[in-house]
């Protein structure tokens, strides 16, 4: 289509086909017969576009004033995030994390963290919130992310190696 962006994605089905990102869809007309000479229709939608950001930042705001509940748990979250930030990890030491990892690696730095301030565990409440990673989470998460590269320390390595 014209004066359009390019999409790079085609989504085709027996009925019709829609592009990406333009969401531009083609199909046959209803008495047409479908065919290489027959003609196709175009239809286009419109996405309303927002940040995502922002309304990620609303629907929390809605949740802590109870007037929203949230679409995944705490947990979920807290494992989502271990997902990625053992990927971009793996991806930076080229070598394989788990996700597990991640959570070792937190509970390490948040020690050495209350070390250097002459902090005690009584001072912290939050030390006994998070003092390790759930068991169920350890099986739950047992794949890790290889990707090509040299090796870096993570998790229970990284102590072994300073």
């Amino acid at each position: 289509v014209a004066g359009h962006l390019r999409d790079c994605y085609h989504f085709l089905g027996a009925q019709r086909s829609v592009g990406f990102p333009s969401l531009h869809s083609f199909s046959y007309g209803l008495k047409t017969e479908p065919g290489w000479d027959s003609p196709l229709q175009l239809e286009t939608s419109t996405v309303e576009t927002e940040d995502p950001l922002h309304l990620q930042m609303q629907h929390f705001a809605q949740v802590c004033r109870g007037h929203e509940d949230p679409v995944c748990s705490g947990r979920d979250a807290v494992e989502s995030l271990a997902v990625v930030l053992a990927i971009q990890k793996s991806a930076e030491c080229g070598r394989p994390v788990a996700p597990s990892d991640m959570f070792l690696e937190v509970t390490q730095v948040t020690q050495a963290s209350h070390e250097a301030a002459n902090l005690n565990s009584s001072q912290l409440p939050m030390q006994k919130v998070f003092p390790s990673m759930p068991s169920s989470f350890q099986t739950s998460w047992a794949t890790t992310f290889t990707p090509p590269g040299p090796t870096c320390a993570t998790g229970s390595d990284a102590t072994e190696s300073q």
